[in-house]
């Protein structure tokens, strides 16, 4: 098989004189319908480069970063009104994939911008499913907060310390529904 450089894939003419026409496509497109019916993650688009005013008419496919057995990945579906970048498979126009991404109007979350710093952040509620065991390792502290009740349940819960526990609770504390004495 003959060694291709990247231009030669692309179907670069300016650098090869050649033209590969199952190449793809990458072109913004502007989020207007994120309700897939059929809960596979796919959106439909304006794509301004094509007509600021319509929406295009097919499905949009999403690409994501987990896909498992059926009922396992992961969903992340763009906003309204934020753009995405379109990937065409094979140069053809109803073929599309998109991928999320930021731009002037829509930036990175303010508490994310260090390059110190990774994470997400939600505007609705987040949640994590496994069948199997979850565990949070840091190399630091971690920390928990909520503006409302924070639950933790289960059938044994296992508070342990290397050194010490302590509970800090102004209006006292209480187990089995009845306040403890704390000196």
């Amino acid at each position: 098989m003959p060694e291709h450089d990247l231009f030669e894939i692309m179907g670069d003419k300016e650098h090869t004189g050649e033209v590969t026409e199952d190449w793809f496509i990458c072109i913004p497109g502007i989020v207007a319908i994120n309700e897939d019916p059929e809960h596979q993650d796919r959106i439909k688009c304006v794509i301004p480069y094509i007509d600021e005013d319509a929406i295009h008419d097919k499905w949009i496919d999403s690409l994501v970063r987990f896909t498992g057995p059926e009922g396992y990945g992961d969903s992340h579906r763009p906003a309204l009104g934020t753009e995405v970048v379109l990937l065409g498979r094979g140069g053809m126009p109803h073929n599309l994939f998109y991928a999320a991404r930021f731009n002037e109007d829509f930036l990175v979350p303010e508490r994310l911008r260090s390059n110190g710093v990774r994470g997400f952040r939600h505007d609705d509620d987040y949640l994590a499913l496994m069948d199997g065991d979850y565990t949070l390792e840091a190399g630091g502290k971690v920390t928990i907060t909520a503006e409302g009740e924070v639950k933790l349940s289960g059938s044994k819960i296992v508070l342990q310390s290397d050194t010490k526990v302590e509970i800090d609770a102004p209006q006292g504390l209480w187990v089995n529904g009845v306040q403890m004495m704390v000196p």
